[in-house]
């Protein structure tokens, strides 16, 4: 998983670089040449220290890289310049969420949450996620309910909702989220992942579940 993919709700604010350059980012990222990735930004940051856009590619490549701290650097920076940015703080909820700092990373998205008047599905996802795992098990799953009811053919979100209500033993509502995945396959939208990624997961909670009945 990315962090940039992520920012669905977020329109970049390119600065003075041009659309070329995130472009080549980007392509350097996908081709896994993260180094490279990295003095491009870097050499882009020199004359625009401040550039936003800039600022979340390196936390981006740093997340990619499995370097959480370095990732949440310039994540901190913006939002010393910035404390009420939604996505700043979705962001660093889930960088987080990845050290598994439950309470802390609840209280980045809880504040994200508010600031867009719960009206984004992708931080209400996180958030519910997050809530889940914090302990409010309840909350978490009402959480993702309402990101689902926002955007009904996010695979994400689905898969999320089937994941949840396995762990409860909730088996009957997650067996509606797996025929409801399997009925609306060909609509279904990925903004992170393959959708093959979601096949087999799917594939494996039905398994289980048909296991479960015998």
């Amino acid at each position: 998983m990315c962090l940039i993919v992520l920012f669905i709700f977020y329109t970049p604010c390119m600065a003075y670089v041009h659309d070329d350059v995130y472009q080549r980012i980007a392509k350097l990222k996908q081709a896994g040449k993260l180094e490279d990735a990295l003095k491009l930004v870097n050499s882009y940051l020199v004359d625009d220290p401040a550039n936003q856009s800039l600022l979340m590619e390196i936390a981006d490549i740093h997340y990619r890289s499995g370097e959480l701290e370095k990732s949440s650097k310039p994540v901190d920076f913006l939002l010393t310049q910035n404390p009420d940015d939604p996505m700043n703080l979705y962001i660093k909820g889930i960088l987080e969420m990845e050290k598994r700092d439950w309470a802390n990373a609840r209280e980045f998205l809880k504040k994200a949450a508010k600031l867009t008047k719960l009206e984004n599905a992708e931080v209400i996802r996180v958030y519910g996620l997050c809530e889940f795992r914090y302990g409010n098990k309840e909350k978490g799953i009402d959480m993702l309910k309402m990101a689902f009811q926002m955007n009904q053919y996010d695979a994400e979100v689905i898969y999320n909702l089937a994941q949840l209500y396995l762990m409860q033993h909730k088996y009957t509502s997650a067996e509606s989220m797996l025929k409801y995945y399997s009925k609306y396959h060909s609509k279904l939208q990925c903004y992170d992942r393959e959708i093959q990624y979601y096949d087999e997961k799917i594939k494996l909670f039905s398994e289980f579940i048909e296991a479960k009945k015998k």
